[in-house]
């Protein structure tokens, strides 16, 4: 009895050993690889890099705002849905501007990508502290 557990001890451990090793592996190359959005569209899944929405939105949004230093976020939450985070530096008077442009991310998104979810725009303001 106590040969078979000191067998199968040793078989154990090179499986575990194993196991942890191809995890490590496996953990590294996801983290190299960088961060993937999947959308599902109708059938299809489109899997997005991160930096090609983050460059659309930072087209779009110099264009927009060309006087403005802006800093941008671009989350997707387990919805979907994509949320649009503009630091601007100078208040913006005209609200249509931001309807607008909330507009135009979505039709942008939903053209080149697909992405039929809502596209939510959030403005906020920094504040000088000078």
């Amino acid at each position: 009895m106590y040969y078979a557990i000191a067998v199968y001890k040793e078989m154990f451990l090179c499986f575990s050993l194993s196991t942890l090793f191809a995890g490590l592996v496996l953990g590294i190359i996801i983290s190299l690889g960088g961060c993937y959005y999947r959308f599902t569209t109708g059938n299809a899944d489109v899997f997005v890099h991160m930096s090609i929405l983050r460059n659309y939105v930072e087209c779009y949004a110099h264009q927009a705002f060309p006087s403005q230093n802006l800093t941008i976020k671009v989350c997707l939450n387990r919805y979907n849905e994509i949320t649009v985070v503009l630091d601007l530096l100078k208040q913006v008077d005209d609200t249509q501007v931001f309807e607008q442009a909330e507009k135009d991310l979505s039709a942008l998104f939903s053209c080149y990508l697909g992405h039929q979810k809502p596209l939510f725009l959030e403005i906020t303001y920094l504040r000088n502290l000078s």
